[in-house]
């Protein structure tokens, strides 16, 4: 008899609209990472190409790595571990190359809330321009 109150059936669809809502989130967080996968699979192969093509450093590389994925400002800034997810590296093959292009001023600290994060500057931007040219 309860369970054919009106009040019995809304917590039904309830559950079950909730139920819809994790599984159809799930789905779309498990395309998301998809995506992303994809996405850095592509940036590295990109990366590897024009280091190739061009018998590019790995610095160099890296640098168009960075300029490529759009690190060129510090609101676009990113921190080590974001751009070693990005390049496919090692945090400490990341850092070699950060602290030799900074070095040549082609890459910027910007520290915000303690966090370093890096960007290319504008003759690392023209560094990498020259590369295509």
């Amino acid at each position: 008899m309860w369970m054919s109150s009106p009040r019995f059936n809304e917590i039904i669809i309830r559950y079950v609209n909730t139920f819809i809502k994790i599984v159809f989130y799930l789905n779309s967080i498990n395309l998301w990472i998809q995506f992303l996968k994809i996405r850095h699979k592509c940036y590295k192969e990109a990366t590897e190409r024009i280091g190739y093509m061009y018998n590019l450093p790995e610095d160099m590389s890296f640098l168009s790595l960075l300029h490529n994925i759009g690190a060129i400002s510090p609101s676009k800034s990113l921190t080590v571990e974001e751009i070693s997810i990005w390049a496919a590296m090692d945090y400490e093959r990341v850092m070699e190359n950060l602290s030799k292009l900074a070095e040549r001023k082609y890459v910027e600290v910007y520290h915000i809330d303690g966090i370093k994060k890096y960007y290319v500057t504008v003759d690392g931007i023209r560094k990498v321009l020259s590369i295509y040219s």
